[in-house]
């Protein structure tokens, strides 16, 4: 049996229930369990929220790893939920347990999430995993950081659409 992919979603926090970055998410966690994914985050509102409720709504199944840190409580679309003591071991567990990554509009969280990747990767400290980015700005991202050659960006892909975010991922 071949095993489930866990795609992680990073993005915003702040983005509410009909706005775009909302619906991208939301469609994305659609997507994703359609094609018998499994969607990981950070557990929260925003893009967790979304990518979660999409996943749900589509059958999928949904983990959120939260921390006793934030004192928040777990969006209601998250089936699983694995808590850890800080923001920084949140950070290192989103990166252990995804086959991918798929970065959405969003702050400095979802910055640290990239960099984070994108370090774990250049240092070998997980296996080579893709990071789809989506959108213009995380376009510019990749072609600011492909300037500077003693960092590689090789795995990171970049989507302008729902459908090319799914072709990259599955």
């Amino acid at each position: 049996m071949l095993k489930q992919k866990t795609i992680a979603v990073f993005g915003s926090s702040t983005c509410k229930p009909g706005e775009a970055d909302y619906l991208v998410a939301h469609n994305l966690g659609k997507a994703v369990a359609r094609k018998g994914g499994v969607v990981l985050n950070g557990g929260y509102c925003g893009v967790m929220e979304a990518s979660a409720k999409g996943a749900r709504s589509a059958g999928g199944h949904t983990v959120g790893i939260t921390t006793k840190e934030f004192k928040s409580v777990c969006n209601p679309y998250i089936a699983e939920e694995k808590q850890v003591n800080t923001w920084q071991e949140r950070v290192i567990a989103l990166m252990a347990a995804a086959d991918a990554y798929v970065v959405l509009n969003g702050g400095t969280g979802t910055l640290v999430e990239f960099s984070v990747a994108v370090e774990m990767l250049n240092k070998g400290l997980i296996p080579e995993k893709p990071i789809v980015v989506y959108g213009p700005f995380w376009r510019e991202v990749k072609t600011v950081l492909e300037k500077n050659k003693e960092i590689r960006v090789n795995f990171v892909k970049t989507a302008n659409t729902l459908d090319e975010i799914i072709q990259l991922l599955f």
